[in-house]
């Protein structure tokens, strides 16, 4: 995964340093809650600290235990503490963790967990880091809101595509999802040549055109409760609802350009027509186009059904 491109000061598990004793501030993502090592006062608490590139472990001695803050989890958390080495590991003693409000995280993508990751997904979560770091603001300040949700991020790292038909394996929604973000760009620009700020809009619009499926497909059978409630295009809007708002209240004409998209993509197919926004279509050209592509729909598929 490439560190580089995140802030120059952002720290990762797969980054810290070496040197023993040195001090550490870092983001992760906090899943679990601590665990008390023990009855006695002076036991110390273990942790573990979660990002997009691995997880290290955290120990909390009872003398630093009244700077440790933990928030309702899972949780992007600012670390402060110092390296050092337990049984051949590397290992954080930390000294104060606070939680980390979505304007201050550096990357949200980035804190999501690898090890939730099916293996399948993980060059998705890569792509998934490599886009957000590459918006600029508000997009991105939405991004990391729905990132950081936790209705949303952490279920996106390993829901399936579908329950019967394209990418329908662990972690098939985000391998979707990041498909042909690049393809809405290209496609964006191409047919809208002087309108940028449609560019970012489809990156967006493709990357979560699907999530819904946290809602009605989820990781494995059975469905999450509720699945059948809604169709998964309307339950796109339901959970992206706070997050546009937020963006709304920045920058309306990207709000309105977003719930245009998924409004459009809720609307059967056989009565929506062509869309007063060409982003509209081309996610939802997009969107048959990475379907089908898991579906054996090439030549040789088609001789042989000949």
């Amino acid at each position: 995964m490439n560190v580089a491109r995140l802030s120059s000061s952002t720290l990762t598990s797969a980054s810290l340093p070496k040197q023993l004793h040195q001090r550490v501030p870092a983001q992760f993502l906090l899943v679990d809650p601590p665990l008390p090592m023990g009855p006695e006062p002076n036991s110390h608490t273990a942790l573990m600290l979660h990002d997009g590139f691995g997880s290290v472990s955290g120990v909390v001695w009872p003398e630093w235990r009244s700077f440790v803050s933990v928030p309702s989890l899972p949780a992007a958390v600012d670390v402060d503490g110092f390296v050092h080495v337990y049984e051949g590991a590397l290992e954080l003693k930390v000294r104060s963790l606070e939680p980390l409000g979505p304007d201050v995280v550096h990357c949200a993508s980035a804190l999501l967990p690898v090890t939730l990751c099916p293996k399948v997904a993980r060059q998705a979560l890569t792509d998934l880091i490599e886009l957000e770091v590459s918006l600029s603001e508000p997009f991105s300040g939405f991004l990391r809101r729905v990132l950081l949700d936790p209705a949303i991020g952490i279920p996106l790292l390993s829901c399936r595509g579908s329950a019967r038909h394209h990418h329908n394996f662990p972690g098939g929604l985000l391998v979707h999802s990041m498909h042909a973000v690049d393809l809405a760009a290209k496609l964006t620009r191409r047919f809208l040549p002087d309108d940028p700020e449609s560019v970012p809009i489809a990156q967006l619009a493709y990357l979560l055109h699907d999530v819904g499926k946290l809602r009605s497909v989820g990781r494995s059978d059975p469905r999450p409760i509720g699945a059948y409630a809604m169709r998964h295009e309307s339950a796109n809007i339901l959970l992206l609802a706070p997050h546009l708002q937020w963006l709304e209240a920045r920058e309306p004409r990207y709000a309105h350009a977003l719930m245009y998209v998924m409004d459009y993509l809720a609307t059967p197919r056989e009565t929506r027509g062509p869309g007063k926004y060409l982003v509209a279509d081309i996610v939802a050209g997009l969107d048959c186009f990475s379907a089908a592509s898991r579906n054996r729909r090439d030549l040789a598929n088609l001789v042989r059904a000949c």
